[in-house]
């Protein structure tokens, strides 16, 4: 009788929880791949000021659309809600990302010619949200650009 219920106890401890881990699979998957290369977030300078999130995001070039661009910009919102004051850089060509040694260099301030930093200039996007404001402005290899907003309530 020990050795029945010591065999019932070892089933169930072992084999039930493996077989429900197998049934558990996660459906999601991006229709596009990209990558997050860098998260950081500014404290505020003064009182009146917000924290600030700054994320660069390495996107395949396939999919540098409108439609892939909201749906990315959606997905780092939903990772990132906080702080409220968003900023994303998002590069379709790795030549285009700084690396970690070339970040550490740092930069001033007035230098804000951000093309002038990226050394082959590919399509590129920008996406800012600050509280309920959200906006894309698409930067084209061609020197072309396209600005939106981005309605808050589309999921």
């Amino acid at each position: 009788m020990k050795r029945a219920i010591f065999l019932a106890i070892i089933l169930t401890t072992f084999f039930i929880p493996c077989s429900a881990q197998q049934k558990k699979t996660n459906n999601f998957r991006s229709p596009f791949r990209y990558v997050i290369v860098s998260n950081k977030i500014d404290p505020p300078v003064n009182k009146k000021d917000e924290k600030r999130r700054f994320v660069e995001v390495l996107l395949d070039k396939k999919a540098f659309t409108k439609e892939n661009l909201i749906t990315l910009f959606q997905l780092v919102s939903k990772r990132f809600p906080k702080p409220s004051v968003l900023f994303v850089n998002v590069y379709t060509d790795l030549e285009d990302v700084e690396t970690p040694d070339e970040r550490d260099l740092g930069k001033w301030s007035e230098d804000f010619n951000v093309s002038a930093d990226i050394p082959n200039p590919q399509n590129r996007a920008i996406f800012t949200r600050y509280k309920n404001e959200m906006e894309i402005i698409m930067k084209y290899a061609d020197g072309d650009s396209d600005t939106f907003e981005i309605n808050k309530s589309v999921k």
